[in-house]
Order: structure tokens, then sequence, then C-alpha cells
């Protein structure tokens, strides 16, 4: 169901041919911010989504065809980011009516969508790191704390980055 103010917020990233959009429909947020420096953050807006659309010539960037809703789950589904070789995207999304957040990959190809992380914290803003051989995330622990994360590109061994930073 839509909120009942109707706000509506939407991004988009593009990669080679295909553009990803982060679509919100989200409630106001006033005073989110400083309750959040207060105590524990809150959970996630609700009702996001992220969709796939391909793009027009390179000359003329427009969408064209449809929309893809990649995600496709009631609940937060945003953050998208597309993997250096454009072939699959990686997203946060809440699941099973919770509020703990996983990230999720999406295979352009084969619109295979998995899992990678299963941790009992929530996990934002994936991006494959430099080298490739990992991907970071923001992780919101147990006490509140954000701290940068990496995992392996499957979703297995985390570690954290900056061990000797408190935040």
């Amino acid at each position: 169901s839509e909120p009942a103010n109707g706000d509506e917020s939407m991004s988009y990233r593009v990669a080679g041919s295909f553009a990803i959009l982060a679509l919100a429909l989200v409630a106001p947020l006033v005073g989110r911010a400083a309750q959040q420096s207060q105590q524990r953050p809150q959970p996630p807006p609700a009702n996001t989504e992220v969709y796939l659309a391909d793009l027009g010539p390179a000359a003329n960037p427009t969408f064209a065809g449809t929309l893809v809703n990649i995600s496709n789950s009631p609940g937060y589904d945003n953050q998208p980011s597309f993997t250096p070789d454009g072939k699959a995207i990686l997203f946060t999304s809440v699941r099973g009516g919770g509020t703990q957040s996983d990230i999720y990959r999406y295979d352009i190809a084969t619109k295979a969508l998995t899992q990678l992380t299963h941790t009992p914290e929530s996990e934002y803003s994936a991006l494959v790191t430099p080298d490739g051989k990992t991907f970071s995330v923001i992780r919101v622990e147990a006490d509140g704390a954000q701290r940068l994360w990496r995992f392996d590109p499957d979703g297995a061994n985390p570690r954290l980055v900056l061990e000797n930073v408190q935040p």
C-alpha cells in the first residue's frame, strides 16, 4: 500500500546499455537523523523496489523497453550497484517482513537472484572493491555501530576492514 503522503523518490545508475532504478515510496523522515544519533538505528523505509531498464543508443540514452522489477519483494529493496563487468547488480534487501537487511546479487543474463550475506546484523551499500576480489558493505552491528566490512564474492569470509578504528 502507498504511504499517506505519497512521497516518491527515485535514483538511477547506468552501466553499458542498462540502467538500474531504485524507486521508493516512503513516509517523511522528520527527526529521524536526530533519533539515530541518540539511539539504535531505525528500520529502513518500507515499499522500495529495484528496477532494471534497457537504454536506447549511446547517442540518445533514454529508457527503452519495459522496466523489470529485479528485487520483487515487499519491504526495503534499495542501494543498487553494478558489478564492474556490468553483468550483475548488488543491492540491499529486507525480506520476510523483518527489519534486518542482507545483500543480494541479481545476474542480468540468467535473471538469478542470490542472497550473498546471511548475518544477524544488517548490511547496506554493497560495492565491489577495486581489486574485484571482494565486496564492501556498511554493517550495522548489534550495538548500533556502523563499520566497513568486506566479503568474498559469494558472501563468505566476512572481515572488518579497519579493525583499530572505533566509530
